[in-house]
């Protein structure tokens, strides 16, 4: 059967796109807390950035820098960049939902100055200092 289906191939299942209206309804119903802060940052930065899940859980803080427009994420490797040569993506600051200050806003409040950017979070709110291993939209 897999023969079958490498010959004359299937119909693949598309997904609807997340697009401005449906990541800005996930914001606004994101929980209060910490947990609720860093789903936040996790989908504006991954919409503004067009991010794979695999690139964001693999952020570091060190691979984040502010700038006055907005923000410079650098990806090390990821799955079109084999080589693992690196890119820098530009993330700009927004007025409805600011990647930029969800992100600084998890941060601060979790008090994350180095490490992975992405935590996971126990049940009593204590912030790992692993990264997270997987992100479900």
């Amino acid at each position: 059967m897999r023969g079958i289906r490498r010959t004359f191939g299937t119909a693949r299942n598309k997904k609807a796109p997340a697009v401005a209206a449906k990541i800005r309804s996930m914001v606004a119903t994101a929980p209060e807390g910490l947990a609720g802060l860093r789903d936040r940052a996790l989908l504006l930065l991954g919409f503004a950035g067009a991010f794979r899940r695999s690139e964001l859980v693999a952020l570091d803080v060190a691979d984040t820098e502010e700038t006055e427009t907005g923000m410079l994420v650098t990806i090390r490797g990821s799955k079109t960049d084999q080589e693992r040569q690196g890119v820098t993506i530009a993330i700009a600051r927004g007025d409805i939902a600011c990647p930029v200050k969800a992100l600084r806003a998890w941060l601060d409040a979790a008090g994350i100055e180095a490490g992975p950017l992405f935590r996971p979070i126990d049940k009593a709110g204590t912030v790992a200092a692993s990264s997270i291993t997987v992100v479900v939209f």
